[in-house]
């Protein structure tokens, strides 16, 4: 019996332990942010991810390409 309830303890405690799997802080979008994006805004939010990516992507190591090409 006293087996029985210290593997009921232990498998109580990795059940609370493992919880529901997200890590970190919960994360709620801005209030204030749109819902929904017009075809524009989202074309031009693509081009700036595109121009950030490109910036980040120093030695190639993204695009295939060298520093040289990614300053054009």
């Amino acid at each position: 019996m006293k087996r029985v309830k210290s593997l009921l303890a232990m498998a109580l405690a990795l059940t609370s332990l493992a919880g529901c799997g997200l890590k970190g802080p919960l994360y709620f979008p801005p209030a204030n942010q749109p819902k929904t994006q017009t075809p524009q805004q989202a074309e031009q939010q693509k081009k700036q991810q595109q121009q950030r990516a490109a910036q980040a992507d120093t030695r190639g190591l993204v695009s295939g390409g060298n520093a040289s090409m990614s300053a054009e």
